[in-house]
């Protein structure tokens, strides 16, 4: 009796830790962190534009998946801030083109944010 109870409490313990951890945020996270990455090297290129845009539908997926979950303030924050940068980068692009250290500059800050959430996902 005493081990059946002890497994039950192992498994249900198990599954609480597996409703805070979710594999599918966690890879998105990564997902848009190699995407920024990839980007710096196109900086000053055609190519940047359409990894602007996709990094600004990865980080608006992120914003609405993150913030419907409760108890996730610290997340919801940094992906505010990461969406700030995202749109701050394309609103540059559609006025001009910005400098090459600016993209880049922009880009680098993405990815550390995209890293820290990463550090902050991978710790619940």
């Amino acid at each position: 009796m005493k081990t059946t109870i002890a497994i039950l409490i192992i498994v249900g313990l198990t599954g609480c830790a597996i409703l805070t951890f979710d594999p599918v945020e966690y890879d998105r996270y990564i997902t848009l962190k190699m995407t920024a990455d990839a980007a710096i090297p196109e900086c000053g290129t055609d190519k940047i534009n359409n990894s602007v845009i996709q990094l600004s539908d990865l980080i608006a997926h992120q914003y609405v998946s993150t913030s419907n979950r409760s108890g996730r303030v610290q997340i919801t924050t940094a992906t505010t801030e990461m969406a700030s940068l995202i749109s701050q980068l394309q609103i540059r692009y559609k006025e001009g083109t910005p400098s090459i250290g600016y993209c880049q500059e922009k880009l680098k800050n993405i990815s550390s944010g995209a890293t820290t959430i990463l550090h902050t996902l991978g710790q619940m």
